[in-house]
């Protein structure tokens, strides 16, 4: 019985141990070598004003947004699928949609914008609370991933909205 008692509690500790809120994972990736950060809520409260945003949309997202930093950061591809991973063990956070770019139909292979969007939250009932939007860009032979906090109270169409999500011929959404 205490065998039993003491595995569970060693399994729960090692779950703990990997699940992480977004805060420390935008900790962890700031730290890296050649890591730009960027907290950007004040700079959107500075912009107040609606006249100073040339779409109404903008400006009534940007009220919503309690907090938004960002990191551009370069990574290997073992580097951000450990990144994937990662965001996938942040707590309650799930994959809402994924973005992935037909790249044979780009005319240019020096600066593909965005091939990949992945977009993560805590979603209850179409509004998202907190959520990372990772977005990996390749400019000429250098990959490079965005990583995106934002907190608030965003429907899930203005979350989507804030890194240009849509679908078209060249670029396909889904949830997994």
């Amino acid at each position: 019985m205490k065998k039993a008692i003491l595995s569970l509690a060693m399994l729960v500790m090692a779950c703990c141990t990997f699940a992480q809120d977004a805060e420390h994972l935008i900790k962890q990736y700031k730290k890296l070598k050649g890591a730009e950060y960027e907290n950007i809520t004040k700079s959107m409260k500075k912009q107040a004003k609606k006249e100073q945003y040339t779409n109404p949309k903008q400006y009534d997202l940007a009220q919503k947004i309690k907090k938004a930093h960002y990191i551009t950061v370069d990574l290997s591809d073992t580097e951000r699928e450990a990144l994937r991973k990662n965001i996938e063990n942040v707590d309650n956070y799930k994959c809402l949609y994924q973005q992935k770019h037909n790249t044979e139909n780009i005319l240019s292979d020096e600066y593909t914008l965005f091939p990949i969007r992945q977009y993560y939250g805590i979603e209850e009932n179409g509004t998202i609370k907190d959520g990372i939007i990772r977005a990996d860009f390749r400019a000429g032979e250098k990959m490079s991933t965005v990583i995106l906090h934002v907190t608030g109270e965003l429907t899930l169409e203005e979350y989507m909205s804030i890194m240009g999500f849509e679908e078209t011929k060249d670029i396909k959404i889904s949830k997994d």
